[in-house]
């Protein structure tokens, strides 16, 4: 039993659980963070206009 602020969850946890749990989220994290940094690159950097400057 795990007892959080005197409430008793009912969740047996261990290091390991707790462990392989962080691991996890920090890996989904990781990826979640590639994919919006990448999807920024390409939109952005795809369709740029460059504008032609008289020089009056």
């Amino acid at each position: 039993m795990v007892r959080l602020a005197g409430l008793c969850l009912g969740l047996p946890l261990d290091y390991e659980t707790v462990r392989k749990g962080g691991l996890i989220f920090a890996g989904l994290a990781f990826v979640v963070g590639l994919l919006i940094l990448l999807s920024k690159r390409f939109r952005c950097g795809g369709s740029k206009k460059h504008r032609v400057l008289s020089g009056n």
